[in-house]
């Protein structure tokens, strides 16, 4: 089975599992308040700074129907996981190379992002440990590779082959078996990447 596959199972399960619990709530709710009628009656409070709610002469059902409402519009509003697909590295003309899983609310310890991976490698750094912040730092650099080679085509194809020539040299210092970026070198070095568009 495919990461594709098994992504959409996984979704399509997340999905219908919430809906199914939010459902069930209303619905027992609903039921529990037609059988206690006018037995128990409470009232229910809320506040934020900004909002308060107040439900007088309610029963226990009518806090399991609430309940279940909100579950539904949290889960709605916080959506579900993602199945991130698109270039690990190289130009947007080039196919997709890479796919990723994120869950929501959960993520790598540096967030796959730059200022992540510089924040962990800071950390190690300053505890001492200087393997994982090289690794932190060269992960930080990776994501730095892909602009750098695109704006080199850029440049390419608009004629500025100077400048071209140092963002592809930068892009292959720091990820030099990369063969997209290596394609790009050879475009610049042969120049026939002028006057085409990306």
């Amino acid at each position: 089975m495919s990461l594709e596959v098994a992504f959409i199972a996984y979704a399509l399960a997340y999905r219908l599992a919430i809906i199914a619990v939010g459902f069930a709530l209303i619905y027992f709710g609903y039921r529990l308040f037609e059988r206690q009628g006018d037995l128990l009656k409470t009232s229910i409070e809320a506040s934020i700074p900004a909002a308060k709610i107040r439900i007088t002469n309610t029963t226990s059902g009518t806090a399991f129907a609430v309940i279940g409402c909100v579950l539904l519009a949290v889960m709605i509003a916080k959506g579900e996981p993602e199945l991130k697909r698109g270039m690990a590295d190289g130009r947007a003309s080039e196919p997709e190379t890479g796919t990723q899983l994120l869950l929501r609310g959960g993520s790598a310890p540096s967030g796959g992002t730059l200022e992540g991976f510089l924040a962990d490698g800071l950390a190690a750094d300053k505890e001492g440990d200087r393997t994982r912040a090289a690794a932190q730092y060269r992960s930080a650099l990776a994501l730095i590779s892909a602009p750098l080679n695109n704006l080199a085509y850029i440049d390419c194809s608009m004629n500025d082959l100077q400048s071209a020539k140092r963002l592809i040299d930068l892009a292959l210092t720091i990820s030099p078996e990369n063969n997209v970026y290596r394609k790009t070198a050879d475009e610049i070095k042969s120049g026939s990447c002028r006057g085409t568009k990306p």
